[in-house]
């Protein structure tokens, strides 16, 4: 989330998607906006100042870059950007899906919040593994092609249109390994009553893949956070 945020806030990337700018500019226009007033309510009331004006310790927060690429921004894009922040809302909006698959940390976190995509994974055949496969990654295979595809521009310059590599690999693999890990280890991991409700979760069955990480890393004694494939 993080370098992803950091692509699209930097000044040496203009990134394009399918004859659409993803900038950061579309957002600072519409918070300037909303800070002014000129909307009537607000309707980026997360948004401050820290948010779009880096700084080397705020890089590296990733709060800030949720709440950046989230789906309210992205709404908020969509009902006052127009059509030419399509291409950034679109963006947003993926990504903001994509961390609530890997943020899955409550079993009750996703109706609480009212995010479906938060809920905790209860099928081998849960919709969201599909999205991964079928959207996201489809999402970033025709962003490359269609860069690629834009003539009079040599490879450095169609770098600058897209994702650092770095930041496309960790997405990728990320991904991948999420659908390869819930397909294989979520099953029947829930008991149910006879209305067909969970009732309870069968302690050596998975927990929520965050938790099922942390505690696979402390049977090892090892605290340590893994960098590898860090988003």
């Amino acid at each position: 989330m993080k370098t992803a945020r950091n692509c699209l806030f930097s000044t040496k990337r203009e990134l394009w998607n399918e004859g659409k700018d993803i900038t950061r500019q579309h957002v600072v226009t519409l918070y300037e906006e909303d800070q002014r007033g000129g909307l009537g309510l607000r309707v980026l009331p997360k948004l401050k100042y820290e948010h779009l004006h880096m700084t080397s310790f705020s890089k590296m927060r990733v709060d800030l870059a949720a709440q950046v690429l989230s789906e309210s921004v992205s709404k908020a894009l969509t009902l006052r950007g127009g059509e030419a922040a399509e291409g950034t809302a679109c963006f947003l909006l993926l990504m903001d899906k994509f961390f609530d698959c890997t943020n899955v940390k409550k079993y009750s976190a996703g109706a609480r919040s009212r995010k479906p995509f938060q809920l905790p994974y209860l099928s081998a055949e849960d919709e969201r593994l599909t999205w991964l496969k079928d959207v996201f990654l489809v999402y970033l295979d025709n962003w490359e092609i269609s860069v690629k595809e834009r003539g009079a521009f040599n490879k450095r310059e169609q770098n600058k249109m897209q994702l650092s590599q770095e930041t496309l690999l960790g997405l990728r693999m990320k991904t991948i390994f999420l659908f390869s890990f819930l397909s294989y280890r979520v099953g029947e991991i829930c008991i149910y009553n006879s209305w067909g409700e969970v009732i309870s979760y069968s302690k050596d069955l998975p927990r929520p893949p965050r938790k099922f990480f942390w505690m696979s890393k402390t049977k090892g004694r090892d605290t340590r956070q893994s960098h590898r494939c860090r988003i």
